[in-house]
């Protein structure tokens, strides 16, 4: 395992004890296949983003697969066993006590209000470098850390907000619409058919279709492009990818196809995106 730092490393200076304040948990961490811990909890608000590999989060009797590319949010009290998949997984971690972030929203109590105990949130690169962001600042201490830690605290508020916002299951959906669409969310960057889809949620591709056009105004085919270019945006203004990189982690099948679709869906080229 590789730990960049957590509350278990020995600590001799305050800006090492001002760090585990902000954090109690900060670091990259590897896990073998199959290996696992708990169950257990506290009172902490835990953020693991899955950098590589798969794993398991068994909690209240479900049991919740994560990806590479996902991020798991598990509320403070939530009693939660965790196991890494069958090629193992790498997770950047993130916990914090409540009142670090209502120090960094300017507030005196701070809740997500989350819907359940534990939340995925899939394909978000703005989350994953905002985490990264907060761990560097805290494993490396430059000047004024604590203050470029807090600022990237209150931007990982707003994109947990808007995911909670944005995300919430909508309670008029059928069943079976509801169903397709969690599926879809899950692998739209990866290989998906649609008819597969259709299958799983127990309908037809046609009834499908009728769904999407109904409840969400628009194809079932537009929506998984419109999470792919979302998704693509968010890693080409990251600036930690190159656009060939971005096209194909994000589902699309050549550069010249990904650009097409980006620009039909943006009006800009993905190179007005990338920030070098």
């Amino acid at each position: 395992m590789t730990h960049i730092l957590d509350s278990d490393t020995p600590h001799g200076d305050s800006a090492s004890a001002d760090a585990r304040r902000l954090a109690e948990v900060f670091r990259s961490i590897s896990f073998l296949p199959g290996e696992a811990y708990g169950p257990h909890s506290h009172r902490r608000i835990e953020i693991n983003y899955v950098s590589s590999g798969s794993c398991f989060l068994l909690t209240e009797g479900k049991r919740l697969t994560f990806r590479k590319g996902d991020t798991m949010l598990i509320a403070p009290g939530t009693s939660h066993r965790f196991q890494a998949g069958r090629k193992g997984a790498t997770l950047l971690q993130l916990e914090m006590m409540p009142d670090v972030l209502a120090l960094a929203s300017g507030k005196t109590s701070f809740s997500l209000e989350l819907s359940e105990p534990v939340v995925r949130i899939s394909g978000n690169a703005r989350i994953r470098s905002t985490i990264h962001a907060i761990i560097w600042e805290l494993a490396n201490k430059k000047t004024s850390y604590r203050n470029a830690a807090l600022l990237n605290y209150a931007q990982l508020i707003i994109l947990l907000r808007r995911h909670c916002e944005t995300d919430a299951p909508d309670k008029s959906y059928p069943p079976s619409l509801s169903k397709a669409k969690d599926i879809i969310d899950r692998n739209a960057l990866g290989r998906i058919s649609l008819s597969e889809v259709a299958s799983q949620a127990g309908i037809s591709d046609r009834e499908l279709r009728r769904l999407f056009a109904v409840h969400l105004q628009i194809s079932p085919s537009d929506y998984i492009a419109r999470i792919r270019i979302q998704q693509a945006i968010a890693m080409l203004t990251s600036g930690e990818h190159s656009v060939k990189e971005v096209c194909f982690a994000c589902g699309f099948s050549s550069p010249q196809y990904f650009s097409r679709a980006f620009k039909k869906a943006t009006g800009r080229t993905p190179m007005e995106f990338f920030v070098r």
